[in-house]
């Protein structure tokens, strides 16, 4: 009986030893996520900026805001302080700007045989906070401008205007006047 007693009093120290063996063992050693998966992030940032392209496209929104003319700049920026923003603007602010995503929003086009023009867009006025970090996500849409296209106008780009091939200071130009095709313009998303 003695002997039972014994082993069973062994068991039980050998029993608290390992758990506090483990515990100890477990505080030593950082038990948080793998730093591997800040590789997804990018990509998950990129899918996100791609489908948001396409929805908007798919849905007119970003032929408009590229469209979108003002007498002073092309308004795709967000600023409307008289009115409502835009619908692309909308959708940019509830995909990004509130969870606290930042993004560059570029749209390049061609400017006949000088090359390519590339306008930048970006989700703050905070110069330091418009750079984009290594960890950054992007997308690239390209989007056929025809001469037929009506401008559009107003703070949130709710005005159809005159043709843009009728337009003499729409900041994208005419690359071809003997053809329907106006110009081709690539809308690149960057998001971090």
């Amino acid at each position: 009986m003695d002997r039972a007693q014994a082993y069973t009093l062994e068991g039980t120290i050998a029993a608290i030893v390992v758990v506090l063996a483990v515990f100890y063992g477990l505080q030593a050693v950082d038990t948080g996520p793998w730093s591997g998966d800040s590789d997804r992030e990018p990509d998950q940032l990129g899918t996100q900026a791609a489908d948001f392209l396409s929805v908007t496209a798919a849905n007119g929104s970003l032929g408009e805001a590229v469209r979108c003319y003002s007498s002073s700049k092309p308004v795709i920026d967000g600023d409307s302080p008289g009115g409502d923003p835009a619908p692309f603007e909308r959708q940019l602010n509830h995909t990004f700007d509130r969870q606290g995503v930042n993004y560059n929003l570029y749209v390049s086009y061609w400017t006949g045989s000088d090359g390519r023009e590339r306008a930048v867009l970006t989700s703050t006025d905070d110069d330091s906070l418009a750079i984009p970090q290594q960890n950054a996500g992007s997308a690239t849409y390209q989007l056929a401008l025809y001469d037929d296209d009506r401008a559009r106008y107003d703070d949130d780009c709710s005005d159809e205007g005159p043709r843009i091939s009728d337009l003499d200071d729409f900041y994208v130009p005419d690359v071809n006047e003997d053809s329907q095709l106006y110009n081709v313009v690539e809308v690149r998303l960057i998001v971090w």
